[in-house]
């Protein structure tokens, strides 16, 4: 996905609507994603060269992997034609991800439960549970791109 970034800014918003940082799982990606929103958000546009650049700017091209980890992610991606589905597969795996943590909370309370009832238990992994629904329901209900909500209108009549 970060390489179809680089082949095609047009996609960003179809991207940024699915994905943040924070839903990639290793931290030299959620600081490539991050820098790209930089990019981005400064109208520049997003490639391996302003890409290296701006992260050479920032001093976190090294900790990244470096020019030849970027040109990598750029090489390896064929095309950006199937980035929805990529930024897809980041956030459900990122809401994978959250769950098993949730889980490993709640057994862990579970285990050590410091005087609190099975009813505090229940509330606690009902609350941390719920919580991560609400967050990805809330994904869904940020802006919208204008030509998809248009074209969803005409399909509708």
């Amino acid at each position: 996905m970060l390489g179809g970034l680089m082949l095609d800014n047009e996609r960003w918003d179809d991207v940024a609507e699915r994905v943040v940082a924070d839903d990639f799982y290793t931290r030299p990606h959620r600081h490539i994603f991050t820098e790209m929103a930089r990019l981005q958000e400064s109208g520049s546009p997003i490639d391996l060269i302003t890409l290296a650049e701006s992260l050479e700017r920032q001093g976190q091209l090294d900790s990244v992997g470096g020019f030849a980890y970027l040109a990598e992610l750029s090489k390896n991606t064929p095309s950006a034609a199937n980035i929805s589905a990529y930024a897809d597969i980041v956030r459900e795996r990122a809401v994978v991800r959250e769950m098993i943590s949730v889980a490993n909370e709640i057994a862990e309370a579970g285990f050590e439960s410091a005087g609190r009832t099975s009813e505090d238990l229940l509330d606690l992994a009902e609350s941390r549970v719920f919580k991560i629904a609400e967050s990805r329901a809330n994904k869904d209900e940020g802006p919208k791109n204008i030509a998809d909500v248009l074209d969803a209108t005409r399909g509708a009549y």
